[in-house]
């Protein structure tokens, strides 16, 4: 389930990435500019950083009108489009939700060598194993810049097939060929991280990083090559980034719902009898101490006599299938409802505090906090910043497994959405005193 180097805890880092853009693929976003004149055909570099939202469709990343430099093919391989051909289309997959992938292009068709000529790198290493490679003829012009001289970032120009995730530190260097470690480094753990870019830019040369979130497209560049947004708004910036990654829902579930807005968003399919399982991507280890907090919002909860839905939390390992099993059947402890069943679900890993209590029936539109404190293993439960069970734990976690969010959905309409809050744009309501976000700095830490 976990792919990412950085789900056991933080690591070091020497500069630090406050933020990234996400782009909602369901919010048609992108970025956009026309530019006034060409920029530099032979020798140019793409840098930056990405978290994936949805998978296993076509999604651009870099366009032009004629030439689409990076994008993400529908079977999650990279493919390079240069020069009016596929330069290069990797074997390897990237389909972790849960990390961000550095990712560097390099061309110049200026060197003797002909593979010299696009080269590809992610995370520091140069990708060397292709489905398909071409490399141009020395001193070619790639396409591009052509007359409409348009540049496009998370669409392609004149199309569709939007990129789903979060992007960071987006740097463009016009009439230079660098590689990832003028962008990165290699840290003592083994880890790849951000380092901070230096050097020039070239004319049509831009640094995108997103920090001013009335202007995500502002070039911090000094160049003054500012993009328009598009289906972008201030709450795009996000405090999700490569130093920092916070904790999202795993799309990698095959669970049947659909997964939006950076993975935080999950609809069931529309009124199916089985129990559809939503776990996350970031797990709190049993040895862990910390005290955590996140909120769950169920839009158009149903509480009907036919479904049983739970919201709460779930050992991340359990190894039942995500199609048709509840959260309880995955470690987890949760409020619920369910006319002739519970309002409590609970599997054998919890100790019940007494005999806790909650009402039942899910509120439209209310934020459900769930606390775990780590260091006693107890659980807590909030409705709209209203602590539950009178301010008693509900359970005690006696497991050996990593937990983090969860929920489950039996029964329900495509309508009854979960918004999960891990506290990347601040959360609804201040969580408990010593209580802390998901995230890789606070995970072991």
């Amino acid at each position: 389930m976990f792919a990412s180097e950085l789900w056991h805890g933080k690591a070091e880092s020497r500069y630090a990435i406050g933020q990234s853009i996400r782009f909602n693929d369901n919010d048609s976003a992108y970025l956009s500019k026309t530019w006034s004149g060409a920029g530099d055909k032979q020798k140019f570099t793409f840098s930056f950083w990405v978290k994936r939202g949805n998978i296993t469709s076509r999604q651009i990343l870099l366009s032009f009108r004629q030439d689409v430099p990076l994008e993400f093919e529908a079977d999650d391989t990279l493919r390079v489009f240069l020069f009016g051909t596929t330069a290069l289309n990797t074997n390897r997959v990237f389909r972790d939700p849960a990390a961000f992938y550095h990712i560097v292009l390099s061309v110049d068709s200026t060197q003797s060598t002909s593979s010299e000529r696009v080269r590809l790198y992610v995370n520091g290493q140069r990708e060397t194993s292709f489905s398909a490679s071409s490399y141009p003829s020395q001193n070619a012009s790639a396409n591009i810049y052509t007359s409409s001289l348009e540049n496009y970032i998370g669409r392609i120009v004149n199309g569709s097939n939007y990129f789903d995730g979060y992007m960071a530190e987006i740097h463009f260097l016009d009439g230079i060929s660098y590689g990832p470690e003028f962008f990165g480094e290699t840290t003592s753990e083994g880890i790849w991280i951000p380092k901070e870019y230096t050097g020039s830019y070239g004319t049509n040369g831009y640094k995108i990083d997103g920090r001013d979130s009335a202007d995500l497209g502002d070039d911090e560049s000094g160049n003054g090559n500012d993009f328009s947004t598009s289906g972008l708004a201030a709450h795009d910036q996000v405090s999700d980034s490569p130093t920092t990654s916070w904790c999202v829902m795993n799309p990698l579930l095959n669970n049947g719902c659909t997964y939006t807005n950076g993975n935080l968003e999950v609809a069931p399919p529309n009124n199916t009898s089985t129990h559809r399982l939503i776990l996350a991507t970031q797990g709190i280890l049993p040895s862990d101490t910390n005290k955590y907090y996140w909120e769950i919002t169920y839009l158009n909860p149903d509480n009907t006599s036919n479904s049983v839905n739970m919201l709460g939390i779930g050992e991340l390992d359990s190894g039942v299938n995500p199609a048709t099993s509840a959260l309880n059947q995955s470690g987890g402890y949760a409020l619920g409802y369910n006319t002739s069943t519970s309002n409590l679900y609970s599997s054998s890993v919890w100790t019940a505090n007494g005999t806790p209590t909650w009402s039942g029936g899910f509120t439209a539109g209310a934020v459900y906090g769930v606390a775990y404190d780590g260091s006693a293993k107890r659980l807590y439960f909030y409705e709209n910043n209203t602590v539950l069970n009178s301010g008693n734990h509900f359970a005690t976690y006696i497991g050996s497994s990593p937990l983090g969010p969860g929920a489950s959905l039996y029964f329900s309409p495509s309508s009854s959405k979960l918004i999960f809050n891990m506290g990347n744009n601040g959360f609804t309501y201040t969580p408990p005193t010593g209580y802390v976000a998901l995230n890789t700095t606070n995970l072991g830490s």
